[in-house]
């Protein structure tokens, strides 16, 4: 049977694939800065506390969810490319990047 993921909203995503599409297509149609809006804000929280629980991290008080470019830093010093990346967002405005891939794996049903 293929994995799932539902949602707080209700909606349940199948397979995990489908998930990952969904989120991508969503995180690459916001504009940077830009906070997503309820039902894919209080969905994508969910998810960030959820994922926090599988792997014993301590989640931020997040209020909010937005999309923020993130250039990474390769071994031996050189850039790569900007990529976009889901963050949450706490009451004083701070934005924590999170592998919104990596979080629905580890969720999955």
């Amino acid at each position: 049977m293929s994995k799932c993921i539902k949602l707080l909203s209700g909606r349940e995503l199948r397979p995990l694939t489908a998930a990952k599409a969904y989120f991508s297509g969503l995180r690459e149609s916001i504009p940077i800065g830009s906070l997503l809006s309820d039902p894919e804000r209080s969905d994508a929280l969910d998810i960030y506390r959820r994922y926090c629980g599988v792997v014993g991290a301590s989640p931020v008080a997040a209020v909010g969810v937005t999309v923020i470019s993130e250039r990474k830093l390769r071994p031996g010093g050189n850039y790569a490319r900007i990529a976009r990346s889901f963050a949450v967002v706490t009451a004083a405005g701070e934005a924590a990047a999170f592998n919104m891939e990596k979080a629905l794996q580890a969720i999955a049903e």
